[in-house]
């Protein structure tokens, strides 16, 4: 059945009411019953999941859920692939007008509270190797940093993310923690500045010289104001980000 699989959704705006929306995700429930996740249609899936996350109802958001977490490989799937696809429509559509900002924001919320529901997650030990990812506080999104925490949690790699703290507080958290490894986000020129500044704090104030990582959408935009703001080393790839900080992604 693989790649014949449909999932068809009602058509927008009839597809945005309750009651379809709690169909389609009864509809999934059924499929992921009978049907590996690779026979699944992802991007159907993803524009439903749009759809719940969207809507001013949070009943049929709150029922995928429900079903994700009876079902182990459905639960991986959506917070590894699907809504990973999710993530960066909401992006496309605000800039292509077809969401709003309000519709964007809202939604990027509750897809990341549905990964923190979904998700796993570690508390880094001290005698345990580990890895901090860090968002700061000025960046404007923490969804790419949740979905790579978690992805990475699910590698079996202990991994905690620090969203929204500023510089002093982020020191303390490293120092308690003490990971082998920082992986810091950057989502614009704008905060390469402030970055700069962080990565100074850290090699002045945590005793222990830790590997810093910098990626995140400024590895793509502007690269070589990237490679200077003192990190040990800019990628976006994860393995290499990985084998630098001394880990290796589990196959």
């Amino acid at each position: 059945m693989k790649g014949k699989t449909q999932f068809l959704l009602p058509a927008v705006p009839d597809g945005y009411s309750t009651a379809a929306l709690n169909a389609s995700v009864a509809q999934l429930a059924r499929m992921a019953a009978s049907l590996a996740t690779t026979d699944l249609p992802r991007a159907d899936i993803g524009r439903l999941v749009e759809r719940l996350v969207t809507h001013s109802d949070d009943g049929p958001l709150r029922a995928l859920l429900s079903l994700a977490r009876s079902n182990p490989a459905l639960d991986a799937w959506l917070v590894d692939d699907v809504f990973a696809d999710v993530a960066q429509g909401l992006g496309h559509g605000w800039m292509e007008d077809r969401l709003s900002f309000v519709d964007v924001t809202i939604a990027a919320t509750r897809l990341q509270d549905s990964i923190r529901r979904l998700g796993r997650f570690t508390l880094l030990d001290k005698d345990r190797e580990s890895l901090a990812l860090i968002v700061p506080a000025w960046e404007q999104h923490t969804l790419p940093g949740t979905l790579a925490a978690d992805h990475l949690r699910r590698q079996g790699i202990a991994t905690r993310l620090i969203a929204g703290c500023g510089p002093a507080e982020l020191v303390f958290l490293i120092e308690r923690s003490n990971p082998s490894g920082l992986l810091l986000s950057c989502g614009s020129s704008g905060s390469l500045g402030r970055m700069q500044g962080l990565v100074q704090d850290i090699r002045k104030n945590v005793a222990r010289a830790i590997p810093i990582v910098l990626g995140g959408p400024i590895v793509d935009s502007d690269l070589p104001r990237a490679q200077a703001i003192g990190a040990d080393t800019v990628t976006n790839d994860l393995t290499k980000a990985l084998s630098f900080c001394g880990f290796d992604l589990p196959s």
